[in-house]
């Protein structure tokens, strides 16, 4: 790579402010939005380039560009014919491929949908004003590697990584470490736990014991964070009801850290949470991890043309943002994790044989190990996944290449997938349906986490009299900074308005106020901590997000809500179907809250504008009152011959 040069024009892609920057620089600014406001006043580079703008001309090339090579990866051949991921098929036609983090394509948990959208970006830009030398500042080196192939670029104070200790030591040890604390929670379950429900069940729950399903402290019932009313409405249609439950105690931060021993004792009172841990052995867990036939099978792939060919794309070189990710997730826990997922549910189905397995984790890895191995160990259970939060098309982790992905062509080896699929709204049964769901299998049920969303009355007379003085800012599970960016932003833009005042309501399972990146903050912003939503939205006049299903409600409630965009995805339902005010940076936040003082009546939502994404993103009743528990609970009874048991039944196709 190189480390110099002369007599051309270049263009600075700024992770890091320099200490001395030339003035006739070109700048785009991946950089906090408080020091980009800093660098705008002072003026001193011949142009100041804001990512989080520009980056939006390049989002929908992107999303395609990464969607299709992951997509390819898995079907790159030798030169017998025989694809990746057919090689990597096991006797029953489950790939582990599906199981690998590559394959996921989580936006939200690794930067390389991020890494892909800020290199067309630079990319673009540096073409725009014919700069032939880039300089990468303070940036991954990944993306300085990637745009080495097109242009002339310097790395400067870049984070480069070893990649044998990231790439083969630190996956090795982590499976090592999964080999020991499975292990070890093995012997405590089974020490503990008895499956005592009875063998043949009609309706079981996937879930996770002690965050997605627990126990009520006070009450001591069962409450299910995803499913909701359905598990007691699907009961009282006389249908025999429970829970397939991997034991996951340390995922929910808002419950004081503890032991498996505390976090297991309340299952004794509840028979029908069956763990499904407590299917496998010693031997099963020591099987998966000692198994490296699939990483044996990637080495004899890793160099073929094919798989260069397809991370190679207009000029510029994508392989640094896939090579450590592909080598660490064959040698690391993900596989045995979830083969052991797979194996765990295939012996549970085979024992318990239910008519129906209810998911809300849609096409997450856990999702295709229990969908596959459900159909292995009872292949007339019939698999619904509950749309589990809502998605835009740029939440890729639910978008797919429908050809080569659901229908698995060339070489038969398609997704572990659910046999119907319950859309939160029109945008999600749009967006399944164009990744290669059948449209006869995408029902319009709504979500039963979102009851509430459907009891909201669209139609209500529009908030009237809104000051704009409480802002009520919330976050999402994104840790990789973009949500920090809008907290900074939304301090500094408010500087110039100390009357307001600034609230945080942080995701369940990230507490944004906890971080060490939010101290500088608090002194300004106070945290909802404790609050339920209805009293923070019934206290706000204004909504900032990034994405977040909290913002849709309020949105049908009738409150303002304004989009931060970053210069990463954007997973919000508002990518797909508009509406709202948009800022990227403290100076168009500020000139968006100005004009709001102005005109506040013109930006809160219109009836027409709250019935549509009402719509969209949940599910509208039209006034009769029925809920998406309703429907999903009627689904199931018409799958197990209970619907004579509901009222006002309605008919499924095909089943």
């Amino acid at each position: 790579m190189a480390t110099g040069f002369k007599n051309a024009k270049t263009l600075w892609a700024c992770w890091m402010k320099p200490a001395d920057l030339p003035e006739e620089a070109v700048v785009l600014s991946f950089l906090k939005p408080s020091v980009e406001e800093e660098m705008r006043k002072q003026g001193k580079t011949a142009e100041l380039i804001f990512a989080r703008q520009k980056a939006a001309d390049v989002k929908q090339k992107a999303l395609d560009m990464y969607v299709e090579m992951v997509a390819q990866l898995g079907t790159v051949s030798l030169k017998d014919g025989k694809t990746l991921r057919k090689a990597l098929e096991d006797g029953e036609g489950i790939s582990s491929w599906w199981f690998h983090p590559v394959s996921r394509k989580y936006c939200e948990g690794e930067p390389t949908f991020n890494h892909i959208i800020q290199i067309l970006a630079i990319s673009q830009v540096a073409e725009d004003h014919g700069c032939s030398h880039i300089i990468v500042y303070g940036g991954p080196y990944e993306i300085a590697d990637a745009l080495g192939k097109r242009f002339f670029v310097s790395a400067q104070k870049c984070r480069n990584q070893n990649s044998w200790m990231f790439d083969y030591i630190l996956p090795l040890m982590r499976r090592f470490k999964f080999l020991i604390v499975s292990i070890y929670e093995l012997i405590v379950l089974k020490s503990c736990v008895t499956n005592s429900k009875p063998a043949q069940m009609d309706v079981l729950f996937s879930g996770f014991w002690d965050w997605s399903v627990w126990e009520d402290g006070s009450s001591k019932k069962l409450v299910d964070r995803y499913f909701q009313a359905v598990p007691e409405k699907v009961k009282k249609a006389g249908m025999e009801v429970g829970w397939l439950a991997w034991v996951q105690h340390t995922t929910d931060p808002n419950k004081t850290r503890r032991s498996i021993q505390q976090a297991i004792k309340p299952l004794r009172r509840h028979p029908e949470i069956i763990i499904v841990q407590c299917f496998l052995t010693i031997v099963d867990i020591l099987k998966a991890v000692i198994d490296l036939r699939p990483f044996l099978i990637f080495w004899r792939y890793r160099n073929v043309s094919g798989l260069k060919g397809v991370l190679c794309q207009e000029g510029l070189d994508f392989s640094p943002l896939f090579r450590g990710a592909l080598f660490a997730g064959f040698l690391d826990s993900t596989i045995p994790r979830h083969a052991l997922i797979m194996l765990a549910h295939q012996k549970a189905a085979s024992h318990h044989r239910p008519k129906s397995v209810l998911s809300f984790l849609d096409f997450f890895l856990h999702a295709r190990a229990v969908n596959a191995g459900i159909k292995k160990g009872c292949p007339s259970c019939v698999l619904v996944d509950v749309q589990h939060a809502s998605y835009s098309r740029e939440k890729t982790f639910g978008i797919f290449q429908p050809n080569i992905e659901v229908h698995g062509n060339p070489d038969g080896c398609m997704i572990p997938h659910p046999d119907y699929i319950c859309a939160m709204g029109e945008l999600g049964r749009e967006i399944f349906i164009e990744g290669g769901a059948d449209p006869e299998r995408v029902l319009m049920t709504g979500s039963s986490r979102y009851d509430g969303a459907t009891r909201v009355d669209a139609g209500e007379k529009p908030k009237t009299g809104i000051s704009g003085k409480r802002i009520l800012i919330v976050t999402t599970l994104q840790k990789m900074g973009s949500e920090f960016e809008m907290v900074d932003t939304v301090h500094e833009a408010f500087r110039q308005f100390p009357d307001v005042s600034l609230s945080l309501r942080s995701h369940p399972f990230f507490r944004m106020q906890d971080s060490p990146e939010f101290q500088p903050y608090k002194d300004r912003i106070q945290c909802t901590s404790g609050t339920s939503l209805d009293d923070d939205l019934n206290k706000a006049d204004i909504v900032l997000f990034s994405y977040s299903t909290v913002a849709e409600e309020a949105f049908i409630r009738g409150i303002p809500v304004w989009q931060w965009i970053t210069a990463g995805y954007n997973a919000s339902v508002f990518r797909d179907i508009g509406m709202v005010p948009t800022f990227f940076s403290v100076e168009s936040l500020v000139r968006v809250y100005r004009r709001f003082l102005e005109s506040p009546d013109k930006y809160v939502p219109s009836v027409e504008q709250r019935k549509l994404v009402k719509r969209k993103c949940f599910f509208d009743d039209n006034g009769s009152g029925r809920l998406p528990s309703d429907n999903i609970a009627e689904l199931l009874a018409t799958i197990c011959g209970k619907k004579h048991e509901l009222s006002e039944s309605r008919e499924y196709a095909g089943i």
